[in-house]
């Protein structure tokens, strides 16, 4: 599932929290309020990005093999060094740094013995560079993307960035290798690299898929290995969350679907009547009511105000994070049997759990 999520972060559909230390207002005028201003204005406070000419980043631009070279030297603080590739002249703008990025085996020249400095950088390319620069070093050996099977030449530097939440695919499940790299994308890849806090969302919209996936499977036993060692996990079955509302432990969840006793979950929207169910009968109306694995929408620790219900997910939850699968609604209906459901992540000792599932549907 985690390829299923993909590139939503580097399209600009979700919201991304607030990173502590970084530097306040960007000096480009292209970046403020683009998706990717928290990773290009950290990395300008790290003094390690420049602007174009005109005093614009170039958010849409395609990177070339140049500036990246010049990126990395420039992080990695690699003495300048001379290499003979005949497409970068001696007064080439950035000789230093393409020379010295080969004789650190950081990016290497083509075949035919050039660097080709002004070709845009590719996916896969950009995979290897950051793994070289970074020694991201592992043996995958399970394909997820289609379109880069293991004999790809950059297919471990691709598996291995995916695994540590650097990088990501696409919606249809491929990683499009060939395809150019923006300036604002490699910056997003670049500051997750060096600052973890910014792996966060590729990581929690990756885990929720999973852990969908693992509830659309009924296996409660592998979803308890997510769910807040503490804390437990709360079964809201309205966005309205409730001190309430049911929490069971990690510890009980193996054998969830088969308790039989009954359990009061909360009240009924429009009558009040007390929500009196087993486990199962919950989870089939208030957890898995519909294929929320494969969702219309996903929202990240943004509330969208589907219903009449107040969302209070952000206020009873604090210190959490919350992604939302929704799934509309059908014609017939008028669109109103449409359902979400809500994983809500806290952090403990070092990792993210789930700490709450929210149910969320139209009510009157």
């Amino acid at each position: 599932m985690r390829i299923l999520i993909t590139m939503l972060v580097a399209v600009g559909l979700v919201f991304v929290l607030p990173m502590a230390g970084t530097a306040g207002a960007t000096s480009f005028p292209d970046v403020s309020g683009h998706w990717a201003e928290p990773e290009i204005t950290f990395l300008e406070s790290e003094g390690l990005i420049s602007g174009l000419p005109g005093g614009s980043f170039g958010v849409s631009a395609s990177i070339t093999r140049a500036q990246v070279a010049q990126l990395i030297a420039t992080q990695q603080d690699l003495a300048a060094a001379a290499h003979a590739f005949p497409d970068v002249p001696a007064g080439h703008w950035a000789t230093a740094a393409i020379g010295s990025v080969f004789d650190a085996g950081l990016m290497a020249g083509f075949p035919d013995g050039t660097f080709r400095p002004d070709d845009t950088l590719t996916r896969a390319q950009a995979a290897t560079v950051l793994a070289n620069a970074f020694a991201i070093n592992g043996s995958p050996t399970t394909q997820q993307f289609p379109d880069v099977p293991t004999s790809h030449w950059a297919f471990a530097s691709i598996e291995n960035l995916v695994a540590e939440y650097l990088v990501s695919g696409y919606p249809d499940g491929t990683f499009l290798p060939d395809q150019s790299v923006t300036r604002a994308e490699f910056a997003v890849f670049l500051a997750r690299v060096l600052e973890p806090q910014f792996r966060t969302t590729v990581e929690l919209l990756s885990r929720t898929a999973d852990v969908i996936q693992l509830l659309s499977e009924e296996d409660l036993a592998g979803f308890a290995s997510e769910v807040h060692p503490v804390e437990g996990v709360r079964f809201s079955p309205y966005t309205f969350v409730e001190a309430s509302h049911q929490v069971f432990s990690a510890s009980a969840l193996p054998g969830f679907l088969n308790d039989t006793s009954l359990y009061l979950w909360g009240t009924e929207d429009g009558t009040g009547d007390p929500i009196v169910k087993t486990p199962e009968d919950y989870f089939e109306r208030f957890v898995m009511n519909t294929d929320y694995a494969q969702p219309d929408d996903i929202q990240y620790n943004n509330v969208v105000q589907r219903g009449s219900m107040f969302v209070n997910i952000p206020s009873f939850y604090p210190d959490a994070v919350f992604v939302e699968h929704y799934v509309a609604g059908t014609a017939q209906f008028g669109g109103l049997d449409w359902g979400s459901l809500y994983v809500v992540w806290e952090e403990y000792d070092g990792d993210w759990y789930v700490i709450a599932l929210v149910h969320g549907e139209w009510t009157t």
